[in-house]
């Protein structure tokens, strides 16, 4: 496979795992094949137009890490640049509604990552592995480098996005957070899980893992929708729904399904865990353990 393939197959995989995330059901809050979720302003279809029009920018994100010649923390800065004419066709693509934007923020600096990884490996049979995934998650946390951060300091006050209020307040750094810990949450909770979990066919497993993140992330969906009460309430039912389904499948969506009633009741929607499922996906194709 020649490298230009291989990018375009890696691109392709994070758009199948967009769609497969939007598809998953049932899932608490969130917009799936069955319903809306606590969600009036969008459906699959937009979640599905959405992941088409950011398609070429995965491509555009892992042939820039390939060829990119500069530090990581400069090459953080040309997927940022890439990353805003994502968004900007994305949100043209949706009328204006915000779908995937933090998964965009995500993927562009995954892979950009996995770009340069490409490039100092035997690219056309290179293998993902654990392994693997470990070296693209350390080169992520360098083309961080408190980048986020320091731009979260100047704005200190400004509060002009409801994330940098979220920082001002409380310290929280959501996704930007979790980019600068080089994706820990991916790499040492969500993967190990995935990874673990083969007992269980595939939906399950997805949404077992989703269950998990739930019960562990800083969603600042929640908290947008809930406050920090609503965001503790939902880890905490996360994590007894853990304990209850144990490994019963059937159980699992029975109980995942009623929840989802509760959790429209009260408007809350956990994007932000849901954009780590997509990315849990992700690298679960890449290893071929999905």
């Amino acid at each position: 496979m020649t490298i230009e393939k291989l990018q375009k197959k890696i691109a392709t995989l994070a758009t199948e795992s967009l769609l497969e995330e939007v598809a998953l059901a049932p899932k608490p809050g969130l917009v799936d094949a069955i319903d809306t979720g606590a969600h009036r302003d969008m459906d699959i279809s937009t979640f599905t137009v959405s992941a088409h029009a950011l398609e070429p920018y995965f491509e555009e994100y892992v042939r820039l890490g390939y060829q990119f010649e500069g530090t990581p923390t400069e090459l953080f800065e040309e997927a940022r640049e890439v990353g805003k004419r994502a968004e900007e066709d994305m949100m043209k693509a949706t009328n204006e509604v915000n779908t995937h934007k933090g998964a965009n923020f995500s993927f562009a600096i995954i892979l950009a990552s996995i770009g340069n990884f490409l490039k100092s490996s035997d690219a056309p049979s290179v293998l993902f592995d654990a392994k693997s995934t470990q070296t693209v998650f350390s080169f992520t946390k360098e083309m961080m480098n408190d980048i986020i951060k320091r731009d979260l300091e100047k704005s200190k006050g400004s509060s002009d996005t409801y994330g940098k209020k979220l920082y001002d307040e409380y310290g929280f750094t959501g996704i930007r957070g979790e980019a600068m810990s080089g994706f820990q949450t991916l790499n040492e909770f969500a993967l190990p899980i995935l990874r673990s979990t083969s007992f269980f066919e595939k939906e399950a497993r997805l949404l077992w893992l989703l269950l998990h993140l739930m019960s562990k992330v800083e969603d600042t969906n929640l908290i947008r929708r809930g406050g920090i009460e609503g965001w503790q309430q939902v880890k905490k039912e996360a994590q007894e729904l853990i304990i209850s389904c144990a490994s019963n499948e059937q159980q699992l969506k029975q109980q995942l399904s009623k929840y989802n009633k509760k959790l429209i009741e009260r408007n809350l929607s956990p994007g932000g865990s849901a954009d780590l499922l997509a990315l849990s996906i992700f690298f679960g194709k890449l290893e071929k353990i999905l």
